[in-house]
């Protein structure tokens, strides 16, 4: 059997997952959009392709989950409490944040919370942007 030298380990298609398209929020489908957007490009999957974590993102009324694991994104709708970093904010806050305009200045603003491990956050941040 001849292995795929190009993308070793997991696919570019298969990078990330949703549970149950027809029901997630639009918070989620826009997120599977741009991770999967972004986590084809070999570059940006090699910085996360091994790490292990949960991390809730809420926006607006809308909140999901996204475990990282095994080279994998699967992201749910809803929260958990096994996150290991949460955040949350204002759709209009989140999109600032994905189209480039900084983290910080939503963050001390009050307009984006954020909870738990900061490191995994910042780890993820160049997979949300466009």
């Amino acid at each position: 059997m001849q292995r795929n030298t190009r993308y070793p380990g997991t696919p570019p298609a298969d990078r990330v997952v949703v549970d149950d398209p027809r029901t997630m929020c639009l918070l989620g489908l826009l997120m599977r959009d741009l991770l999967a957007r972004n986590l084809a490009r070999d570059t940006l999957y090699e910085k996360v392709k091994h790490l292990e974590t949960v991390v809730q993102v809420g926006a607006g009324d809308m909140t999901v989950t996204m475990q990282f694991s095994g080279g994998r994104l699967r992201i749910t709708e809803g929260g958990t409490h096994s996150a290991r970093a949460r955040v949350r904010g204002s759709f209009a806050a989140m999109l600032d944040i994905v189209t480039g305009k900084g983290i910080l200045g939503p963050v001390l603003q009050g307009r984006i919370e954020i909870a738990g491990n900061p490191l995994v956050l910042l780890k993820i941040l160049p997979l949300i942007r466009t």
